[in-house]
């Protein structure tokens, strides 16, 4: 069946691809250039119409004057005319023969004898000779005087020189109308790249969408309905990034509770257990003041921290704030427990309590958060360029009911892309890290009502842990 249908698909001819531009445009071109050449076109005939009208009324009128004057029609009066009118004549006796012309050839003669008097009178006639064409009108000289004598007066106009007229009358109309559409058609086409322009930047930013790439937007400079678009557009994006995100941490908290929890629960048993050993042994070889055993003691503790970070995350157990901790207390004695391992690797650690503060909570949460930003800043002043190595705290009060707890060090710190990312789960920058510290400390932290923010100032990386105080 699949090879049936991939040879269906391939005989299938695809669609040729027009574009929106396309779409737009050639209609409006058509629109565009049909309309002005019609224009055009009527103003041509109407302007050729007017300058033939013109010719035959300026004939009518000419003839119209010479039956009612009386002056002898020489050569000198016909060349004059000729002059005034553009017409030629020729002026010839009953037994057709010129007696003048103003045309000195013989075409008058030729002409006439084509006509072989049978042109009625006052009658225009098309006549053409030599391969040109001409426009004969003849008219009787009746009560006109000196030459009523039954002579007859021949107007001769070159078709040409109407054509001329008629060209140089039309010329103005073809040019401005060729300017018309030349303009039309440039506006036409910067409409459709308007329009489409943004239809173009809209398909590709959904294309990068449709590749899960949600961080390019879109410029919103318009306010029309593409402006419209592509806020909505931009806020899908958004929305789409904050699903995609969430969508990453519950798969990365659903691998946790598969894998995470089952695990952590056997190391931790078996760490209290070591250490539950380690106590009994102690006891038994009442050796309470060694050294070495207290360390082993402090480590199996922190481990069965780490262990609970696991569960927490697991969703083994989930504690809520239910007394009141002493948090200087509380950080003192989580520090205690990570001395050793900030002098192990060359960083000071210094606990400095500018405040004596409570707060409503569940002080191991507390404990646990105290030492994942601890041995954060432990490992990241290690790996740092800057001499001293430092991890410091500092508790204070921020406002009549809000406290904090900044943790300070020496570190190179993240770069910009991570720092927008550390706090989701498994996610890391350490070659052996298991990207879990930053995000239970920010879980936790949230549970009691607080924040958790990271900042990069002066050469030093912080972590701001803000709280409510208690209220008495």
């Amino acid at each position: 069946m699949p090879e049936a249908a991939n040879e269906t698909n391939a005989h299938t001819p695809s669609r040729k691809h027009w574009s929106i531009r396309n779409q737009l445009l050639l209609p409006m071109i058509l629109l565009v250039v049909g309309t002005s050449t019609a224009a055009t076109i009527l103003s041509v005939v109407w302007i050729a119409r007017g300058v033939r009208q013109q010719y035959d009324s300026s004939t009518t009128r000419m003839m119209d004057t010479l039956s009612r004057s009386s002056f002898p029609l020489t050569k000198n009066v016909l060349d004059q005319m000729r002059g005034l009118s553009g017409v030629s004549f020729a002026l010839v006796d009953p037994k057709g023969r010129i007696l003048e012309t103003s045309i000195e050839s013989a075409i008058p003669s030729e002409l006439i004898a084509l006509l072989n008097r049978s042109l009625p009178v006052d009658v225009s006639k098309l006549l053409a000779l030599h391969g040109e064409q001409f426009r004969v009108t003849q008219f009787k000289l009746c009560g006109r005087g000196t030459n009523d004598d039954g002579s007859s007066l021949f107007l001769i106009r070159p078709e040409a020189q109407v054509a001329a007229q008629i060209y140089a009358a039309i010329y103005p109309a073809l040019v401005t109308g060729a300017i018309a559409t030349v303009i039309a058609i440039a506006i036409a086409t910067w409409l459709s790249r308007r329009f489409v322009q943004p239809i173009t930047g809209i398909v590709q930013y959904a294309a990068s969408i449709a590749r899960g790439e949600f961080n390019v937007r879109l410029t919103e400079h318009r306010d029309d309905e593409f402006g419209d678009l592509t806020r909505s557009m931009n806020a899908m994006s958004t929305q789409l990034r904050e699903y995609a995100d969430k969508l990453r941490a519950s798969a990365r908290l659903s691998t946790l509770n598969q894998v995470g929890a089952a695990l952590a629960h056997q190391l931790r048993n078996s760490a209290a257990g070591g250490r539950m050993a380690v106590e009994l042994h102690q006891r038994i070889c009442n050796q309470h003041d060694d050294e070495a055993i207290a360390v082993a003691l402090r480590q199996f503790k922190l481990m069965e921290s780490y262990l609970r970070q696991f569960l927490s995350v697991g969703g083994e157990s989930s504690q809520k704030p239910s007394e009141v901790v002493a948090l200087g207390v509380t950080i003192e004695s989580s520090v205690s427990l990570l001395r050793p391992m900030a002098e192990h690797a060359g960083v000071t650690l210094t606990f400095e309590p500018q405040d004596s503060l409570s707060m409503v909570g569940h002080e191991e949460s507390l404990r646990q958060l105290v030492s994942n930003l601890v041995i954060n800043g432990i490992e990241a002043a290690t790996v740092g360029c800057a001499n001293p190595k430092f991890v410091r705290m500092e508790l204070k009060r921020t406002s009549s009911t809000c406290g904090c707890i900044v943790f300070t060090d020496s570190g190179d710190g993240s770069e910009a892309d991570f720092a927008q990312r550390m706090f989701e789960p498994l996610t890391t920058n350490k070659p052996d890290g298991i990207g879990l510290g930053l995000f239970v400390a920010r879980q936790i932290a949230e549970n009691h009502g607080g924040s958790l923010v990271y900042n990069r100032l002066n050469g030093t990386t912080s972590f701001l842990f803000e709280f409510p105080l208690e209220s008495r």
